[in-house]
């Protein structure tokens, strides 16, 4: 049995056997499902096949082990924020079974491919955001050589749990992942910082999950009880492809039915206060409808993510959670601020991405935190959690999309 993404092979009825694949990155629109537990998921990649013989059928993703074809992902325009969500310099899977899977530089060659076999990015595209989409056979060749080596490491994840009074076998999870990228050796060698620090991505976010922990520790003594268990999940080799948060998921300390939710911190705003929630991953779950009550409380308004292109919803440790069917949510800041309204707000986020996995995510002694502190630690964490954590009544159900 390959799990709940055995689903996810209708798209390719095709024979792959020699070929490569080409996907585009990216969010595809989600569906809601009247379900509260849904274990499969329905990612609709365009898939573009370079010729290369005949041969057996593979009705598998693209990355997903046994049988695959070799797969290559291509990037639009605006998809260059991806670029340094992986580690530079070498081959990232996003599996860690996924082998093949390598990355290329497309970006000089794109527009030619497209050209080439009669379609451009923007209508290949667009056709793999139908739902009639057959994959499309182009006439291009690949030829190259690739060398990899497997180092085996061994990492931890941390947990804390702090138990119900009355439903203590149910339980909210709050994850954020301990690692980032290390040292860039090329850096060091040249004599500059090549320590990635990672200050925002992600010692922020347990900075934040820290927070939270001490301050409802001090709520149960103060004999505030929750009713259910909160499960505090600092995950290792985020950066890795998810690897900490998958191997719980694989390897569970508790049945994954009794996981009520899980709320992600990655990266927290550092800056000010905002007048927006920005949720990576519109749609995916009506958990959405409590954080829209709790915002509505502070004034603010709760929006889809401003960049989805980024495929932020696939990369962070809530997701793997998400694949077997356990209400996910990773919201974060919009950058329309309160001083300064959007346009003070895009230069902090062009900020952001400049310094995105790189050693420049550094502490910053002029981050004044009260954007942190309205987003997570004080308020809308909080009063998420305080809603999830103290039982939900019978008739309320949580959904999750397919």
């Amino acid at each position: 049995r390959d799990g709940p993404r055995a689903e996810l092979g209708r798209y390719a009825k095709a024979n792959v056997k020699g070929k490569i694949v080409l996907a585009f990155v990216g969010d595809p629109p989600a569906r809601r499902r009247s379900l509260r537990r849904r274990r499969d998921d329905l990612l609709r990649p365009l898939v573009l096949q370079i010729r290369s013989g005949a041969g057996r059928r593979c009705d598998r993703l693209p990355g997903h082990p046994r049988g695959r074809p070799g797969v290559l992902r291509l990037e639009r325009a605006q998809d260059q924020l991806l670029e340094r969500a992986l580690p530079r310099a070498r081959a990232q899977a996003r599996d860690p079974a996924d082998a093949r899977a390598a990355r290329l530089d497309l970006e000089r060659r794109r527009r030619a491919i497209a050209k080439r076999n009669g379609k451009s990015l923007a209508e290949w595209h667009e056709l793999a955001l139908r739902p009639d989409f057959k994959p499309i056979t182009t006439r291009l060749r690949l030829q190259g050589k690739l060398v990899t080596h497997d180092r085996q490491v061994e990492d931890v994840n941390v947990l804390g749990r702090l138990p119900g009074a009355s439903e203590p076998d149910e339980a909210v999870f709050l994850t954020a992942h301990w690692d980032h990228l290390g040292t860039d050796e090329l850096l060091v060698a040249a004599g500059q910082d090549g320590i990635h620090n990672g200050a925002i991505d992600n010692a922020s976010g347990i900075a934040n999950m820290l927070g939270v922990a001490a301050e409802l520790a001090h709520q149960a003594r103060a004999d505030q009880p929750l009713d259910r268990s909160i499960v505090f999940l600092a995950t290792t080799a985020e950066e890795q492809g998810l690897l900490g948060s998958r191997y719980w998921v694989a390897n569970p300390t508790m049945p994954h039915d009794q996981v009520v939710a899980v709320i992600n911190l990655d990266s927290m705003n550092v800056y000010g206060r905002t007048k927006l929630v920005e949720v990576v991953g519109w749609g995916q779950t009506t958990l959405e409808d409590i954080l829209i009550e709790v915002a509505q409380q502070q004034g603010r308004s709760v929006v889809g993510d401003s960049h989805p292109e980024a495929g932020s919803f696939y990369r962070s440790d809530h997701f793997p959670f998400a694949q077997v069917g356990i209400p996910a949510l990773y919201f974060h800041s919009g950058f329309d601020m309160v001083d300064g309204g959007s346009e003070a707000g895009e230069a902090l986020r062009a900020g952001v991405r400049q310094r995105y996995h790189t050693p420049a995510d550094a502490f910053d002694e002029s981050w004044s935190f009260e954007g942190a502190l309205q987003d997570r630690l004080s308020e809308e964490t909080q009063n998420v959690l305080s809603r999830l954590l103290g039982g939900a009544p019978d008739d309320e159900q949580v959904e999750v999309s397919e």
